[in-house]
């Protein structure tokens, strides 16, 4: 009876000591385990809190971008409205630079007045003539090849006698006296000249 109640407690004994050893490694195995997932959370919240400051840093390079977007939008409305303006000064110029030219080139056109004139008749029979004396003068600036259209008119305002007569050419700012003889019959009261140029 002894016997067996001693075996009875080294098996109790045998059942604790087991029991003892396999809590104390789960608790080594748990503690183990803690210790690592504790690693794992502090890391993660690293790379969080890493994540956040790049966040943070590109939220202020994202704002300082559309400050300096909003800054260069104004510049170009501004650059848009002065380029608007000086595209339309550039038009009125072109516009004043070009009548300017056609002004120039008018004014270097051959230009011929009649600065004085006179005629006299010489009435015969059975041929009259006519002696008719001009003075030119080109205002322009380049010459140019004249002609003079005379018409000896009668006392009725018929005309008895129309011809034309080179009078050569003329320079740009001078002058010229040309005579001519205009060969009619009957009596002329009236002279008229016409000039024209090429």
């Amino acid at each position: 009876m002894d016997k067996e109640k001693v075996k009875g407690k080294v098996v109790s004994r045998s059942i604790a000591i087991t029991l003892g050893i396999a809590i104390i490694i789960l608790s080594i195995s748990l503690l183990g385990a803690v210790t690592h997932f504790t690693s794992m959370l502090k890391e993660k919240d690293n790379i969080i809190a890493a994540k956040n400051f790049q966040i943070d840093s590109l939220n202020s390079q994202i704002a300082n971008l559309q400050g300096q977007i909003a800054d260069m939008q104004d510049q170009m409305a501004f650059l848009s409205a002065k380029m608007y303006e000086l595209t339309r000064e550039n038009h009125r110029l072109e516009v004043e630079n070009e009548r300017l030219r056609n002004e120039n080139a008018e004014l270097k056109k051959p230009n011929v007045y009649t600065v004085y004139w006179w005629w006299y008749n010489h009435p015969s029979t059975p041929q009259s003539h006519a002696t008719v004396h001009v003075v030119l003068f080109n205002i322009g600036m380049e010459s140019t090849n004249v002609t003079l259209t005379v018409y000896l008119y009668d006392e009725y305002g018929n005309i008895l006698k129309r011809e034309e007569f080179p009078a050569g050419y003329i320079d740009g700012r001078s002058g010229k006296y040309v005579n001519f003889t205009v060969d009619y019959y009957g009596d002329a009261k009236a002279c008229t000249i016409v000039l024209t140029w090429s």
